[in-house]
């Protein structure tokens, strides 16, 4: 008896809802006629406009909010010198907004709804850093702007692509060290300069004939890292990585 009751006030309910829906002028055809109206701006990776309808408007609450730790982004070059590393940076990349956009790639299933709100060309799903839950999954989907993310006690690691290269972060306390196919930078966040060291990785070219090395792409994902994990704001990334060190 209680199921037939429970079902008949579904039907009831849902009766009201439309009722409710067909009268609100914000479902009204004249109203959603003309698709939202672009600003003639690309997405990039940060500093979109911040207006955040990308994240109401998922159906699936893919599309998340962080804000990294710092206002800037170095742009650091190592080059060899006399036969030594030496780290130099230029202008830093300046963030401005509050906080960024990032996306869960797990919850994501590209409907593109998202692109339909926001004001800039690109779609957040595909422009915007997209995250995995699992090392598994990030490896399966070769996405260009995807990051694999986990905190443990020996410290943070972070996988990334960039020209279709498989890149590597670790950082434990002040020590960051650097992946790629062919080399290992090591150096420390308090003194880069000072404590920068390049090693060849197994099966390598050999490093003779690099004369500079760029960590822009490097400094990118620990911005990204501190931001996912470190801002206070709970997200997707942060809270199954919590979830996941106290389970091991």
């Amino acid at each position: 008896m209680f199921a037939r009751w429970v079902s008949e006030a579904k039907l009831l309910n849902t009766q009201h809802y439309v009722a409710s829906a067909t009268a609100d002028e914000r479902y009204a055809e004249a109203n959603n006629a003309k698709p939202p109206k672009k600003i003639g701006r690309h997405l990039d990776l940060f500093d979109c406009v911040t207006c955040d309808k990308c994240i109401p408007v998922c159906p699936n609450d893919a599309n998340f909010a962080y804000a990294p730790p710092r206002g800037q982004i170095p742009q650091a070059t190592l080059r060899r010198i006399d036969g030594a590393w030496v780290w130099s940076e230029v202008e830093p990349t300046i963030l401005t907004e509050k906080h960024q956009i990032a996306n869960f790639a797990d919850l994501c299933n590209e409907c593109g709804n998202c692109d339909v709100f926001c004001p800039e060309d690109g779609g957040p799903y595909l422009a915007k850093p997209r995250f995995f839950a699992s090392e598994t999954q990030w490896r399966q989907s070769s996405d260009p702007q995807g990051f694999y993310l986990e905190r443990t006690s020996a410290g943070d690691r972070m996988l990334g692509q960039y020209g279709g290269e498989e890149l590597e972060l670790r950082v434990a306390g002040d020590a960051l060290t650097y992946r790629s196919k062919r080399l290992t930078v090591r150096f420390q966040r308090s003194d880069p300069a000072g404590t920068v060291s390049v090693d060849e990785n197994g099966g390598g070219k050999g490093l003779a004939d690099l004369e500079q090395i760029d960590l822009t792409i490097c400094l990118i994902m620990d911005c990204l890292r501190q931001g996912v994990f470190d801002s206070g704001e709970i997200n997707w990334v942060n809270m199954l990585s919590e979830r996941s060190s106290q389970r091991s």
